[in-house]
């Protein structure tokens, strides 16, 4: 294991930065537990329970919530778990991240996947691309990126799934 691959010692404070299509920015407050060349994984502990993410999966109050953010991917991934048991994977297709010290901003291309732990993918939030993209509130390149980031997913969604597998123990994150 390189320098760079190391786990970080101590977490340090981080924000994500989303930026919808309407133009408003939502900001997370996380901590940033690992990082390695394009890659920062970031959590986030949910202090509420229920669907109040508007999510199709209940999620348990305490559950926490690891963020994968790649430089070069069209898409991010959420990995729930909670008291270490797998609730599902969320990933959203997003546009143009970057990196501070200290935070993640990105756009967010509407689309949303949830992959359950029997492997059922479900798609979200169609009908408002479908809305958006009728009022010329987004554009067709974006939905075509967004398209793009559903296609990699589902194609892909086992082998992404074990590479989480594996950044999880070299981060200690299981």
């Amino acid at each position: 294991m390189s320098t760079a691959e190391r786990p970080l010692v101590k977490k340090s404070s981080w924000v994500e930065h989303k930026l919808k299509p309407d133009g408003s920015l939502k900001r997370y407050e996380c901590s940033l537990v690992y990082q390695h060349n394009e890659l920062r994984v970031v959590s986030f502990t949910m202090s509420t329970g229920g669907t109040v993410y508007r999510t199709p999966i209940s999620i348990p109050a305490g559950t926490v919530s690891y963020g994968y953010f790649w430089l070069r991917r069209p898409y991010n991934i959420y990995r729930m778990k909670f008291k270490g048991q797998l609730i599902a994977h969320r990933f959203d297709a997003i546009g143009d991240l970057r990196f501070t010290n200290n935070s993640v901003h990105y756009r967010d291309l509407i689309l949303d996947w949830w992959l359950t732990p029997e492997g059922d993918l479900i798609e979200e939030d169609r009908e408002e691309l479908e809305n958006l993209l009728e009022s010329k509130l987004f554009s067709d390149a974006d939905a075509a990126k967004a398209e793009y980031a559903g296609k990699i997913i589902s194609n892909n969604k086992q082998r992404i799934l074990r590479e989480l597998k594996v950044i999880e123990k070299i981060a200690n994150l299981e």
